[in-house]
């Protein structure tokens, strides 16, 4: 329903795909959750909705095994974060492609995310992201979400999510920066 009500506000379009992503990887529907986080994606949205698409993206790729894309969100937060002024959605975004990376077994850029993470979250005094960072353990692989079933409305909503997956991931993405 907020889906339909946001209309042509791409800036609120943007922020129920996340929120809805979010939902539904955390409801172990991971490929739904990546088609949201992905239509975010294809567009240009403000950097505090697009981070977060980032970091959904990651975590959804890597329980889909897609170890390539999880390395390829990384290198996107590594330009984007430098770019853009949103640094708690950046430090977010760091933590859960953390958590990714270690899914997909990369250790070594599982232990540069968890870094920014603390980096950014120290610097700007985010004690509670502070704590996530800190808690990411780099030598234990994080259990998967465990589906769940949906009702019959949360089935044809999460359909009409998966629709939106654009045919390929962008080669780059980019963020309206915050002033």
């Amino acid at each position: 329903r907020m889906y339909d009500l946001a209309g042509t506000n791409q800036i609120a379009v943007g922020e129920v795909l996340v929120n809805v992503g979010q939902l539904l990887y955390a409801a172990g529907h991971s490929e739904q959750g990546r088609a949201a986080f992905a239509a975010v994606l294809a567009t240009v949205p403000p950097a505090r909705i697009g981070l977060h698409a980032l970091g959904g993206f990651a975590l959804t790729s890597s329980v889909l095994g897609d170890a390539e894309s999880v390395a390829w969100t990384f290198a996107e937060l590594e330009t984007e974060v430098a770019r853009v002024n949103s640094p708690l959605a950046g430090a977010s975004a760091y933590c859960e492609c953390a958590a990714a990376l270690l899914a997909v077994g990369d250790i070594a850029l599982a232990k540069m995310a968890r870094a920014r993470a603390i980096e950014i979250a120290t610097s700007h005094g985010f004690k509670a992201l502070l704590a996530k960072a800190v808690a990411i353990e780099v030598d234990v692989r994080p259990a998967l979400p465990i589906p769940c079933v949906l009702t019959p409305k949360a089935s044809v909503v999460a359909r009409r999510i998966g629709s939106l997956q654009p045919s390929r991931r962008p080669d780059r993405v980019s963020f309206i920066a915050a002033a």
